[in-house]
């Protein structure tokens, strides 16, 4: 009879160690960053630009960043430069579908900015595992583009972009 129980009591622990070493793995093994609908990255866009056309700059950097306080410190320092949106919506001249590293969708734009200079720009949008559209980098009268990123899509809708195949 003990040695029943023993073996009992030992299956349960390894069965409960097999059980947490498979979770373990799960949970270590790379989830693939959400895809991005071209219509929710324009969604995203026209929200930033009406919110800045209001100049309700806190709910643009808390509604439209993945990191609201670096945008707060990008708004103040492009002012700071006399960098401001100009009062027209910069416009999107193409859509770049990023790789490893970029957003999945970069929004190319073309504007002028409230002291008549103009600019180009990216902005970058991707999702969030919780299923939030976001801009990597929402401050966009500041001219930033993602270098190094794949080419300029002026199709619409975009063509897919080929995934290779997994390594290892």
């Amino acid at each position: 009879m003990a040695n029943r129980v023993l073996w009992v009591g030992l299956t349960g622990i390894a069965v409960f160690a097999v059980t947490i070493t498979v979770i373990q793995i799960d949970a270590m093994r790379p989830r693939p960053e959400p895809t991005v609908e071209l219509a929710e990255a324009e969604a995203l866009f026209n929200r930033a630009v009406h919110l800045v056309e209001n100049k309700r700059f806190d709910d643009f950097c808390r509604e439209i960043a993945e990191w609201p306080q670096s945008c707060e410190r990008d708004v103040d320092w492009n002012a700071s430069i006399g960098w401001r949106p100009g009062p027209q919506p910069p416009r999107i001249v193409g859509v770049k579908h990023g790789g490893q590293g970029f957003p999945p969708v970069m929004l190319n734009l073309v504007g002028e900015r409230d002291d008549g200079t103009t600019y180009t720009a990216s902005f970058g949008v991707r999702k969030t595992y919780d299923g939030r559209v976001v801009s990597s980098y929402p401050v966009y009268w500041s001219g930033v583009d993602y270098i190094g990123a794949p080419e300029v899509c002026t199709e619409q809708p975009c063509p897919p972009i080929p995934v290779p195949p997994p390594t290892g």
